[in-house]
């Protein structure tokens, strides 16, 4: 998977997925290249709802950018996909 299939799976995460869905692309985000394999090979799931071939992923495609809040030191900012 390329980093921009990983950032766009990850898209595809927040905008569809529950609360541990977006927790794990949150944490995706944040892992180095063996940590992110490491986590895709734990939820290989992940890559069949998520990937490049799932409707999530195409779907997306399709939409505008979404915000993602994020907390940092008790202050909320938010960032589009």
């Amino acid at each position: 998977m390329t980093s921009e299939e990983l950032f766009n799976m990850r898209a595809a995460m927040f905008r569809y997925g529950g609360s541990f869905i977006k927790s794990l692309a949150v944490t995706l985000g944040h892992a180095d290249e063996i940590n992110c394999r490491r986590l895709l090979h734990a939820f290989p799931g992940v890559i069949i709802k998520y990937g490049p071939d799932s409707w999530a992923y195409k779907a997306l495609q399709d939409k505008k950018p979404i915000k993602i809040k994020k907390h940092f030191n008790g202050i909320k900012t938010s960032d589009q996909i």
